[in-house]
């Protein structure tokens, strides 16, 4: 939320100047908000962003109630510390949807029979992942949306 209005107060490309990981930036400089802006900025609001926002509350929220407030900041610390590494290795400056599937991930597996909402449907957990999938190919109108993000 903060850094998406944060991006629409300073424009597309000083943004992502601003919030992207950046490697050297984040070392040589100091700026040691770039992981936690990379894996919170959601990109201009869309439908996607809305979606996205609901994900991260809803599944977050399931995760801190299953596990405890002190294991849920553990889970996203290491997330932040493990995907700012591999976005590095990879090249990708923001990785807020990997942080969604991460929580989807270790829902899915933790409490595979449960059952969630999701939209207008009610799924077991372990079907979410494939449903989100799904969406996701839906609102890109490709199948490369498919691959993991």
């Amino acid at each position: 939320g903060i850094a998406t209005l944060l991006g629409l107060v300073l424009g597309e490309e000083l943004t992502q100047g601003l919030l992207a990981l950046d490697p050297i930036r984040t070392m040589y400089g100091l700026e040691l908000w770039r992981p936690f802006t990379a894996a919170t900025f959601l990109g201009p609001p869309s439908i996607g962003w809305l979606m996205s926002g609901y994900y991260l509350f809803e599944y977050g929220s399931s995760l801190e109630r299953a596990y405890g407030t002190a294991q849920h900041l553990v889970f996203l610390l290491s997330q932040v510390g493990l995907l700012s590494v591999l976005s590095v290795l990879f090249g990708q400056p923001f990785f807020a949807n990997s942080v969604i599937t991460s929580m989807l991930h270790v829902l899915s597996r933790s409490m595979p029979n449960q059952k969630v909402k999701w939209l207008v449907f009610t799924v077991p957990y372990w079907a979410l992942p494939y449903g989100l999938m799904a969406s996701d190919v839906l609102q890109a109108g490709n199948a490369a949306a498919a691959l993991p993000h």
